[in-house]
């Protein structure tokens, strides 16, 4: 429902405001991860894992592309993977400085919809805690930027986000709230 989507879109507060407590929880935990191993990231199982986890799809997943279609349909034009913001978000609307993020439920950990594997559960917690940081830390470095990002869940309706999205669009691109279509 729209609700529980508008409580998802990081938009809607302000700044740092947004960070929740359990993704600082998260940020120590990795961090402490970090300092331990001195790796960034946690080694893969074997390599058949780094090979399944190297094949998994970045973009032109069924949810971003629905998504874009629901943009372009509300008139929204857009870039797509812009590789000069951090993070490089999946759908950029740059004259509104709007940078969106599909997250997948699993690797992004959603509270919804995440699950976790049981095999090898410790290095699977270390690499999905390590995704949700990465996130935070684009996210901050945006904001530092005068961008707004922008997290829609996979399971999310995409011409609900879209609808959302174009509403912060206008917010963001006209001298009085609501005026401006595009």
């Amino acid at each position: 429902g729209t609700s529980s989507q508008l409580g998802r879109h990081s938009a809607r507060r302000s700044g740092r405001q947004r960070l929740s407590e359990a993704y600082w929880k998260i940020a120590v935990v990795s961090k402490a991860a970090r300092r331990q191993t001195g790796r960034r990231t946690p080694a893969p199982l074997n390599e058949v894992v780094r090979k399944q986890m190297s094949a998994m799809p970045t973009q032109g997943t069924g949810t971003e592309l629905a998504l874009r279609r629901a943009l372009h349909h509300l008139g929204l034009r857009f870039r797509i993977q812009d590789r000069s913001l951090p993070g490089r978000p999946d759908v950029v609307l740059t004259r509104a400085r709007i940078a969106v993020f599909v997250d997948g439920c699993f690797w992004h950990k959603c509270p919804s919809h995440g699950t976790a594997p049981k095999n090898n559960g410790e290095w699977w917690l270390a690499t999905l805690n390590e995704n949700v940081a990465r996130d935070r830390r684009n996210d901050n470095k945006l904001l530092d930027l005068g961008w707004v990002p922008v997290h829609v869940w996979e399971h999310d309706d995409p011409v609900e986000s879209a609808e959302w999205i174009k509403t912060l669009w206008r917010e963001r691109t006209s001298p009085r709230r609501g005026a401006g279509d595009p």
